[in-house]
């Protein structure tokens, strides 16, 4: 294995077009504009995320990692366009959750990041048959229609995040952690923890009950305070 590791070309030529930008604003533009063509490979968000870590920049690391949330749920509303939008809602999160994960690693190049569309493939393989369980003797579970669903302040919780997400404060008020776990615990129909389900949040994040009942209540304090104080 050589002892420096390169990006392909076209990413390599993305991160030049970023380096040689002086102007925040012009940068922030670029970023910005998810639907841009050509668009920016999405190593190039994950190497900015990385920088960010070294030199922390909270404007870019924002306008990056809302472009990296962009890019990857684009990218599951194409591959997975069979899915419900509910359903493309928890396999984007999912994968988004195993990329923050990757990225928090390491603030240098490493094999993950060079490979990142072959690595987001595969995890997104892995996601499909712990989430939707297609077997004909799969067992079939009705979310809404058992108390998993409803004892945890759900509606209340939903109807703050659907506000916060309409005026556009979710990216500017949460922290990369908790922006790694907001859809699944706020916008996915899978429970906190169930017997009954094939898969659950405790099982899916890896965090106990208690502790992500925690999370959700501090998101949605945050979200809470972030409404009102923009109201005022």
């Amino acid at each position: 294995m050589p002892d420096a590791l390169f990006h392909p070309p076209r990413v390599a030529r993305a991160l030049d077009l970023i380096d040689n930008i002086e102007d925040e604003g012009e940068l922030l533009s670029l970023l910005d504009d998810h639907h841009r063509r050509p668009a920016l490979p999405p190593e190039v968000y994950v190497r900015l995320l990385r920088r960010c870590r070294v030199e922390p920049h909270k404007k870019v690391e924002d306008a990056t990692l809302k472009a990296l949330v962009a890019s990857v749920t684009r990218w599951v509303a194409w591959q997975y366009r069979g899915l419900s939008h509910h359903d493309k809602q928890d396999m984007a999160q999912g994968l988004l959750l195993v990329v923050t994960r990757e990225v928090a690693k390491r603030t240098g190049i490493d094999w993950w990041e060079i490979t990142f569309q072959t690595n987001l493939e595969r995890t997104a393989a892995d996601l499909y048959q712990r989430l939707f369980d297609l077997r004909p003797d799969a067992e079939k579970v009705d979310i809404d229609d058992h108390a998993d669903a409803v004892h945890d302040g759900a509606a209340a919780a939903r109807d703050t995040v659907e506000e916060a997400l309409i005026q556009g404060r979710v990216a500017k008020v949460l922290t990369a952690d908790e922006l790694a776990v907001f859809h699944p615990l706020f916008m996915s129909d899978i429970p906190l923890r169930s017997e009954r389900a094939a898969i659950d949040l405790v099982r899916m994040l890896g965090k106990p009950e208690g502790t992500l009942r925690e999370i959700k209540t501090a998101i949605k304090t945050k979200l809470e305070a972030a409404l009102s104080k923009e109201e005022l």
